[in-house]
């Protein structure tokens, strides 16, 4: 009945995070995919999409995974976390840029994945955008968004005018 599958998802979950932590990413992509078939959360999807990356695999599945788990209301900081993974794998992986807005839209304080946004911004030229995702993430306190911010103010890059008082304090905090 609905116990049995629940005492089976948690000890999936239990079986695939310790797998996940010892290195033995195989059993773990294994035991969330058992997960997934009988609990298809967020977190098991975000889960499993870690995995894959930990495997080296093609990010296709990670992708379909987090999408799925975009469409979740009960969201949480890994999902956001391994979406940030999967900008520093491949940022210009097709739609990968969408499900980062997409996170951003559920979770808009997230400095982390503003930053990821800004630095897909700026490998796609469009600086003045960057500088202000940089900005934004600087604000929320995100160390390497606020060197990024500072490198921008500091020498007036990408048509920003430049302040080199206030980038040098962005770029000493």
């Amino acid at each position: 009945g609905p116990g049995s599958n629940k005492m089976l998802a948690i000890m999936l979950w239990d079986q695939g995070s310790m797998a996940f932590h010892s290195g033995s990413y195989q059993a773990a992509h294994e035991a969330y995919s058992q997960l997934i078939s009988i609990q298809d959360t967020a977190s098991s999807r975000c889960g499993r999409a870690e995995i894959s990356l930990k495997l080296g695999q093609d990010l296709q599945e990670a992708m379909r995974d987090m999408r799925i788990a975009l469409q979740h209301p009960e969201l949480d900081e890994h999902c956001g976390y391994v979406t940030a993974l999967m900008v520093d794998r491949q940022w210009d992986y097709p739609g990968l840029s969408e499900l980062l807005d997409g996170f951003m839209r559920q979770n808009p304080l997230y400095a982390d994945l503003i930053g990821r946004r800004g630095w897909i911004d700026q490998q796609r030229g469009d600086m003045a955008k960057a500088y202000e995702r940089f900005s934004a993430a600087a604000t929320l306190g995100d160390p390497w968004a606020q060197t990024m911010a500072g490198k921008y103010l500091f020498v007036g890059h990408g048509g920003i005018v430049p302040d080199r008082e206030e980038g040098l304090s962005l770029l000493q905090a």
